[in-house]
């Protein structure tokens, strides 16, 4: 094998694939963060039954997607792509329904958008760096270490200077977090 056009051309076919799964994985956390939500304040039953109606939904769809049209019940037949879009459509359906469910139980404002310009926005920003940094540096190492330096500092500074949109709280709640991560100085001044 020629390892200069093995350098992962074989694998382009899948980058679909690993883009939604991404996008899956970072939506997902949503949908944990609810679900402890949930467990944690006891409770229980509703989480069981959202959980199952998405096991079933989601089991359901799988054979619907990855069955071939000649099958005695036929599907689509759409292999790991139709899989992956299956599983971010099954997720961003079912968290919403976990959230709107959690608004109404605690008579919380269901807010819903903020998932998607929050994701948007750091996939625009890490596309955008990622574009910068290549542009300047041919090093793939040089490249990923200030890529991620450089994606890091301008997320943080957005959340700064719009903690209420990206975190959903106020900058004095904000500072004041951020100051408990400082540690205290255990020198006593005269």
């Amino acid at each position: 094998m020629n390892l200069k056009t093995s350098r992962g051309s074989e694998y382009s076919a899948g980058n679909k694939t690993f883009m939604l799964m991404v996008i899956y994985t970072a939506h997902q956390s949503l949908g944990q963060i609810n679900g402890v939500l949930l467990l944690a304040t006891e409770k229980v039953k509703i989480h069981a039954i959202i959980g199952s109606v998405a096991v079933i939904a989601g089991v359901a769809a799988s054979y619907f997607i990855l069955a071939p049209a000649e099958a005695v019940i036929p599907g689509l037949n759409m292999g790991s792509e139709g899989l992956a879009w299956k599983m971010v459509i099954i997720n961003l359906v079912m968290v919403n329904i976990l959230m709107y469910v959690i608004a109404r139980q605690f008579n919380w404002k269901y807010q819903w958008f903020y998932q998607f310009y929050v994701l948007g926005l750091a996939i625009l920003v890490g596309y955008l760096v990622k574009n910068l940094v290549l542009g300047i540096f041919s090093s793939m190492y040089l490249s990923m270490i200030i890529s991620l330096l450089l994606y890091t500092v301008i997320f943080g500074l957005l959340c700064y200077a719009f903690p209420m949109l990206a975190l959903g709280i106020t900058k004095s709640k904000l500072l004041g977090s951020l100051s408990k991560l400082v540690p205290k100085s255990k020198f006593i001044e005269p």
